[in-house]
C-alpha cells in the first residue's frame, strides 16, 4: 500500500544459517523422538509406604516374592495412568529409606471404599540391589496386598 515502507529483505548469509538451523532442530526433533518412541516422560509417583500407609507391595498367586510375582499398589487419587504406561516411583520407606523404582502400570482400581482405596499397581521393571534388599524386609514386616 502506498506511504507503506517495505519490510528490508534480510542477508543471504543470515537466510542460509537459519534454514540450517531450522534443519538442525528437525533432525534433532526426529532423533529424539525414534530414541523415545515418540513418548513422553514417564510419570513420576512419590510412594510412601509404612505399616499403616494405603500404598503397599502386592503379590500374584504364582509366589510370594513382590519383585517377581507383583509390584507396588500406588493409592492415588490423581488421574490414573493407562494399562502398560511405564512410570517412576520414588519410595520412601520406614527408617527414612528412599530409592526410585521403574515398573510399567499393570492394573487400575477406582476407590471401593474405605479398605479398597483408588490406585494403580506397578509391575516393578527395574530397581538396585539395595532397593530389592529393602522390599523383601518391608514385605516381611508387612503383609503384602494379594491379586491375581
Amino acid at each position: 500500500p502506498p506511504g507503506s515502507a517495505a519490510a528490508p529483505a534480510m542477508p543471504l548469509p543470515l537466510v542460509a544459517r537459519l534454514d540450517e538451523l531450522v534443519g538442525l532442530v528437525r533432525r534433532l526433533e526426529h532423533q529424539l523422538g525414534a530414541a523415545g518412541g515418540g513418548a513422553r516422560a514417564a510419570p513420576h509417583f512419590d510412594v510412601v509406604l509404612d505399616a499403616g500407609s494405603p500404598s503397599n507391595f502386592y503379590r500374584g498367586l504364582d509366589g510370594p516374592d513382590v519383585v517377581l510375582h507383583g509390584g507396588v499398589f500406588v493409592s492415588t487419587y490423581a488421574k490414573l495412568p493407562p494399562l502398560g504406561t511405564r512410570v517412576i516411583l520414588h519410595l520412601e520407606m520406614p527408617g527414612g529409606v528412599r530409592f526410585e523404582i521403574a515398573g510399567v502400570v499393570a492394573w487400575a482400581q477406582h476407590e471401593l471404599g474405605e479398605e479398597s482405596p483408588a490406585g494403580f499397581g506397578a509391575k516393578i521393571t527395574a530397581l538396585g540391589d539395595d532397593a530389592r534388599a529393602a522390599i523383601a524386609a518391608f514385605a516381611r514386616g508387612r503383609e503384602p496386598l494379594l491379586r491375581d
